[in-house]
């Protein structure tokens, strides 16, 4: 920041004292000495300078090192006498002014990399970090190197630091993990060492994979075809399968069909045969489970010979 300074001087010689502290400790004294006996290192000198007689101006920079609340205390002396001050001047210094929102543009699946898409602005030069960690262990710590300190390896994925400035702006890392519950911790830090500016924490849950569908174990315990009395098709499925099969009869392209329900692991059915299979000799039994979330699909065939 600025600090512009205006005075007249009555002779040659006259010099400006100014100094600033955070504001609180004390309040400015008689003459710029006396101020630093008070304050002692609480002061940071801005200007000692002389300036000629009559009219003057002038400007000194100052970096508050903290956000809050200052004091700058000025007086005009000449060989310790003081012409002029104290002059009581506050101001109160902001801190960077930081926003940080962090998401997942596409629902993470497990070992598979997703992107971490991060959303700053910011109104000057500062360091966006980021890390992902398992949950439950501990929380986001307040700043980046704390989080290193507190966690360690228990960090699966380190984004290194980026610098963010102005904005609205979007950036973005990517992770890889296995199936859990997770953690994404990200701060906006600077200018100076850890000074948090905007930080925030995201979970995230990575879903475990379904199960591989299970063989239906179909299988064929009984089969008879007749001319006569038409076909009669028993068999067992695996012990949790629910539902209903289709068991069909064909001859040729013609086939005739029917949808047992599967109670306690079997099945029975009884239907007509085709009508090709009049004088057929052979023809074709089958099963098929149509396939479900748990269970796989599964033809079973089978030949058979046509009796009287």
């Amino acid at each position: 920041m600025v600090l512009g300074y205006t005075g007249n001087n009555d002779g040659a010689g006259d010099q400006v004292f100014s100094v600033v502290r955070p504001a609180g400790a004390v309040p400015c004294a008689d003459s710029y000495n006396d101020d630093l006996n008070a304050a002692g290192n609480a002061d940071y000198i801005l200007t000692t300078d002389s300036h000629p007689a009559g009219a003057f101006s002038f400007t000194t920079s100052y970096q508050p090192p903290e956000p809050g609340g200052y004091l700058v205390c000025t007086w005009t002396e000449n060989a310790q006498t003081v012409l002029a001050g104290p002059v009581t001047t506050t101001f109160t210094a902001r801190g960077p002014q930081a926003m940080l929102a962090v998401s997942l543009p596409v629902a993470p699946t497990h070992d598979r990399t997703f992107t971490i898409q991060y959303t700053t602005q910011t109104d000057q030069n500062l360091d966006l970090s980021s890390i992902i960690k398992p949950a439950g262990a501990t929380s986001c710590a307040a700043n980046y190197s704390l989080e290193l300190d507190q966690d360690g390896n228990a960090a699966t994925t380190l984004t290194s630091s980026q610098n963010v400035c102005g904005g609205p702006a979007t950036s973005t890392s990517t992770a890889t993990e296995p199936a859990g519950s997770y953690l994404i911790c990200s701060w906006i830090q600077g200018p100076d060492g850890s000074e948090v500016d905007a930080a925030t924490t995201t979970p995230v849950t990575i879903p475990a994979p379904p199960p591989k569908p299970q063989q239906p174990k179909l299988h064929i315990t009984h089969a008879s075809l007749s001319h006569k009395h038409g076909a009669t098709i028993k068999g067992t499925t695996a012990p949790a399968l629910a539902g209903r099969v289709e068991v069909y009869v064909a001859c040729g392209k013609a086939s005739t069909s029917t949808a047992p329900r599967i109670a306690d692991g079997r099945f029975n059915a009884h239907l007509k045969l085709p009508r090709t299979c009049r004088r057929a000799m052979h023809a074709t039994v089958g099963v098929v489970w149509p396939g479900s979330a748990t269970f796989r699909r599964q033809v079973l065939t089978k030949a058979l010979r046509v009796t009287a």
